[in-house]
């Protein structure tokens, strides 16, 4: 993971997904082996809300350097179940979060 290479070679870092829980247990165990400050940011980038949370801290941190976008989205059935509109909102979504503007 782009995570642990990062704090092994001495990186701060701000960890951002929606689930709590999982970011506070990746943040602990980062700041355990590495000694590196960890922030975490609850945020699900495919809302618009938590998309412009996110946004604003990558533009006023002026400590942020470096982004790694592993953001991930996905339907919740199988292939042959997706509709095109289902896939249309995924697209617009994924679009969305990944061209919205950092600066």
């Amino acid at each position: 993971m782009y995570v642990d290479r990062f704090a092994r070679r001495g990186h701060d870092l701000v960890l951002v997904a929606p689930d709590k829980q999982r970011l506070d247990a990746s943040a602990s165990g980062l700041r355990e082996a590495y000694g590196v400050a960890v922030d975490v940011l609850q945020a699900d980038l495919t809302r618009p809300d938590d998309l412009a949370i996110a946004e604003a801290r990558l533009r006023d941190d002026a400590r942020i350097d470096t982004l790694v976008n592993n953001a991930g989205m996905a339907l919740s059935v199988g292939l042959v179940q997706q509709s095109a509109r289902a896939w249309a909102s995924l697209r617009c979504r994924r679009s969305r979060a990944s061209t919205s503007s950092w600066t």
